[in-house]
């Protein structure tokens, strides 16, 4: 299997957009309605690099990230 294409992050007026096709993936597989879900896709966030490059792009907590349709605070 080919490496995982690094998440780009991008500043907007509104907070942080993600982008990448493997976080993307992850979104769309993700229960959003049970604490489970929640905890699986925050620690999927970390192993992909995402919250690494939200830190890198000077993302702070409370600050809004989307990722595809979803939108959440951000809380390193």
């Amino acid at each position: 299997r080919a490496p995982a294409e690094p998440p780009q992050v991008e500043k907007r007026p509104w907070g942080f957009q993600v982008v990448g096709p493997a976080v993307e993936r992850l979104v769309e597989r993700t229960s959003f309605d049970s604490e489970q879900g929640l905890q699986r896709f925050q620690m999927a966030l970390d192993r992909l690099g995402v919250s690494s490059a939200l830190e890198e792009a000077g993302a702070e907590a409370g600050d809004s990230v989307r990722v595809g349709q979803v939108e959440f605070e951000y809380q390193p």
